[in-house]
């Protein structure tokens, strides 16, 4: 029997004024590499430029945890509805999307794992 994976739901907070921005939703136990995708992407450009800001002025953005021991369903609806209030509350989010829209099990090729190793050596 396969054991289901369980999921949390997180914000990305700004060290330097507080300010919330990203929410998003992974698997529990992949926490520290949740973190380093989001300091190393760049698929999002507002996000990354939020990023850079904060590491150029000698922080690093903080990682919250909200929610844990979710199934994935219950995430993307909780994921959803927090982009969804922060927003209306003024929050300036970096999410492209309003939520719910991951890509959960989606597995790299081999030729992109590689690819991607090249470039980061």
């Amino acid at each position: 029997m396969l054991k289901q994976r369980s999921y949390f739901i997180y914000v990305l907070r700004n060290p330097h004024n507080g300010q919330i921005f990203y929410v998003g939703k992974a698997q529990v136990g992949k926490e520290t590499q949740t973190l380093s995708r989001h300091l190393c992407g760049r698929s999002n450009p507002w996000k990354r430029n939020v990023i850079e800001a904060i590491l150029r002025n000698g922080g690093q953005p903080k990682l919250i945890v909200l929610r844990t021991g979710l199934t994935e369903q219950v995430a993307f609806r909780l994921e959803r509805n927090l982009i969804r209030v922060l927003r209306s509350l003024g929050f300036h989010l970096t999410n492209l999307t309003d939520g719910g829209e991951g890509t959960s099990g989606y597995k790299h090729t081999f030729a992109v794992c590689n690819a991607r190793s090249e470039r980061m050596k």
